[in-house]
């Protein structure tokens, strides 16, 4: 029965998973438009651009999409979502972070030093948001991440191929400090996912531990209550 019973256990977790990435990401969507304003009249400071503006409204687009897709896993938890569903919500939380991402190589390119600091730090703390939301969840971790991943390396590996003045040294210690970033946050979250595991192991051997107990308290109760029918 156990082992009958573990895949519909892996399905129901993450079940969890997407209602509780749903309810998150619905709940905080006036904190991420906010934040969007905040990266948009950056980005427009730094650059001059008006095509900051004009990511502002792709970006809208992109998290009305998200959390209209996720409405359903939202709104009970206990929902299970076709395979339909969940690709089609995994497709729209991809193309959530790849809009952010977006913004990057405006500022990265346009921007100067300040434009790429910045640049930098979108892509690293939004990365590190997706890591938080994913609850346990590897293939949401990995979706969500992989567009601030391309841009971390992908921006100083372009600047060296198309900017003759670059600094090679310079573009290659920040992509090696960039990777290391990567790799301490895929660490941390493979070791979150070890403890999140372990924990759910001790509270179900907990709760296997107290309903034997149960049993034993009910039979033994039982038959004090028969050995003493039986005296009178």
């Amino acid at each position: 029965p156990f082992d009958h019973a573990a895949p519909r256990i892996g399905a129901m977790r993450r079940n969890t998973n997407y209602h509780e990435v749903a309810v998150t990401r619905a709940r905080d969507i006036k904190a991420r438009s906010g934040l969007a304003l905040f990266i948009t009249a950056t980005a427009w400071y730094v650059t001059g651009s008006a095509w900051a503006v004009a990511w502002l409204f792709a970006f809208t687009a992109a998290q009305l999409l998200s959390v209209a897709v996720g409405r359903p896993m939202q709104r009970d938890a206990g929902y299970a979502p076709s395979k339909a569903r969940v690709a089609a919500y995994l497709g729209s939380i991809c193309l959530s972070a790849s809009m952010v991402a977006a913004i990057t190589p405006l500022c990265w390119f346009a921007g100067g030093l300040p434009g790429r600091l910045f640049a930098l730090i979108v892509l690293m703390g939004s990365m590190l948001n997706v890591a938080l939301q994913a609850q346990s969840d590897r293939k949401l971790f990995w979706i969500g991440c992989a567009p601030f991943m391309l841009m971390m390396v992908g921006l100083p590996t372009l600047t060296m191929l198309i900017e003759p003045q670059a600094h090679v040294a310079d573009m290659a210690f920040i992509v090696g400090g960039l990777v290391l970033y990567i790799g301490h946050l895929v660490v941390s979250v493979r070791n979150h996912d070890r403890a999140s595991a372990a924990l759910r192991s001790a509270l179900h051997q907990a709760k296997s531990d107290r309903l034997r107990a149960d049993q034993a308290n009910k039979a033994k109760s039982e038959f004090l209550a028969t050995m003493s029918h039986e005296i009178r």
